[in-house]
């Protein structure tokens, strides 16, 4: 419950507005299995440097992406079984942080910190896939809405943010049904880079490292 306390407090309202339309639908479509979800999972860790594009004479920091971070989620899932495949969509409130090594210079001489950027998002994840006895297979787009983020990289000088909106990845996973209960595992791709949410001053920076991660959940769906 630790890592889900500030999924609770930033994304109430949400969660509310997501189960009102959630169960609404359900009431107009009988044949949609409808439920709360909750997951814990993580992201590998890949030690990468970041490549600096400078476009100033100097260069200012050294960066270097640590990922192996936790992510956690609670929120809402619909589940359409069809017989031999399936259709299935959720809405979760999503919690993940992602970790960097910095090393910098400034009139003291040289130093060296981590720092850790957490994100606050809406997870819109769609997948279809095949049933087979109890389990289902599926793949599908996932659809990230940025509500908040807390960096500590902020603090540097000539930090920009530059967090879009709308990201996006695609998604794979294995679940397995036991009456009423769901369990899933599933590992989001994500198509940005980390390097694409900021830069500094007028450096840009270059990496092919995202923020993938892989998440086991628990649901209930009626």
């Amino acid at each position: 419950m630790k890592l889900l306390t500030p999924i609770l407090e930033k994304g109430y309202t949400v969660i509310v507005t997501a189960m009102i339309i959630f169960f609404t639908a359900a009431s107009l479509q009988a044949q949609w299995q409808v439920g709360v979800k909750a997951s814990l999972g993580y992201i590998p860790k890949q030690e990468k440097s970041l490549e600096v594009i400078p476009k100033s004479d100097f260069i200012v920091y050294d960066i270097m992406y640590m990922g192996n971070t936790t992510a956690s989620s609670i929120g809402l899932m619909a589940i359409n079984d069809l017989g031999p495949v399936f259709f299935q969509t959720d809405v979760l409130f999503t919690n993940y942080s992602v970790n960097f090594h910095v090393t910098g210079y400034d009139e003291y001489g040289h130093y060296t910190n981590y720092y850790k950027d957490r994100y606050y998002t809406l997870e819109l994840p769609i997948s279809a896939g095949v049933n087979i006895d109890q389990f289902r297979i599926g793949v599908g787009p996932v659809f990230e809405i940025n509500m908040d983020k807390e960096s500590q990289m902020s603090a540097l000088p000539m930090y920009n943010d530059e967090l879009s909106t709308l990201q996006a990845g695609f998604q794979g996973s294995i679940g397995y049904q036991v009456g009423l209960l769901h369990l899933e595992l599933r590992y989001i791709n994500k198509f940005n880079s980390v390097t694409d949410d900021f830069s500094f001053g007028v450096d840009n920076l270059k990496s092919k490292s995202s923020a993938n991660r892989m998440t086991f959940s628990v649901g209930i769906a009626f």
